[in-house]
């Protein structure tokens, strides 16, 4: 997604910043590994399609993805670590939300009634894929902060997360985010979670920190200037 293009959102322990060239390495030496492909129904890739992923995600508007930087050096090296992992979310067409409660009812009284607009749904994902980098919040920390995100930069309203039925560590990290279950789906062996985008992890909830990707990585070179960085304004719900 272009809008996040050189975007870093900043989080106490974590920085989730933009999915680049420099991060192709890392993120396809992660998914050579058999039991997050199953995990996150993903099929290998070479490099080369790997390459082509990531160009493709960036041009996408409808779909956002940031790479995981483990916070504790403040480093952006595109190296494991800091590199831990992904969060993204992508926006689906009123017509594939199918989780969506939204209807046309005419409410028992017999004239039917303007159906109101569906809401502005997207499927978001999380994966932590260093394992030293496990247990310890970061994923739920991503979630929070790219829920933050898609709600006040993206005009998101709901989000919905696809996880496999015997991912016990992902459903419970979703419910405990607010996500509630709308759907099992046993031909694929899936649950189906839904949750208030504006109202992921509670609130209340302060501005987005951000800071400019390109700035940093540009101030941590010789000779480097000072990164520039803002605030994204609260949702409705975090005021």
């Amino acid at each position: 997604m272009k809008d996040n293009a050189d975007l870093v959102l900043v989080g106490p322990h974590l920085r989730l910043v933009p999915y680049r060239p420099e991060h192709v390495d890392v993120y396809h030496g992660w998914m050579q590994d058999a039991e997050l492909l199953r995990l996150t129904a993903s099929e290998r890739l070479d490099r080369g399609a790997e390459v082509a992923n990531q160009r493709s995600w960036a041009a996408d508007a409808g779909k956002c993805t940031f790479i995981i930087l483990d916070g504790a050096d403040g480093s952006y090296a595109p190296t494991a670590p800091p590199m831990v992992g992904d969060v993204n979310f992508y926006l689906l067409p009123p017509e594939a939300d199918t989780d969506s409660d939204a209807g046309d009812d005419d409410g028992g009284g017999g004239e039917r009634r303007r159906p109101p607009p569906p809401p502005r749904t997207a499927e978001i994902e999380v994966m932590i894929a260093e394992p030293t980098a496990r247990r310890r919040g970061l994923a739920s920390a991503a979630v929070r902060l790219a829920a933050h995100y898609a709600a006040t930069a993206v005009g998101v309203d709901a989000l919905v997360a696809k996880v496999l039925a015997d991912n016990a560590p992902s459903l419970r990290l979703f419910e405990g985010l607010g996500f509630v279950l709308v759907r099992r789906v046993a031909a694929f062996g899936e649950v189906h979670l839904r949750a208030d985008a504006a109202a992921v992890g509670g609130v209340p909830r302060p501005p987005l920190r951000t800071l400019s990707y390109d700035a940093e990585v540009g101030r941590r070179r010789p000779g480097g200037g000072a990164g520039g960085g803002g605030e994204l304004p609260p949702t409705a719900g975090d005021r």
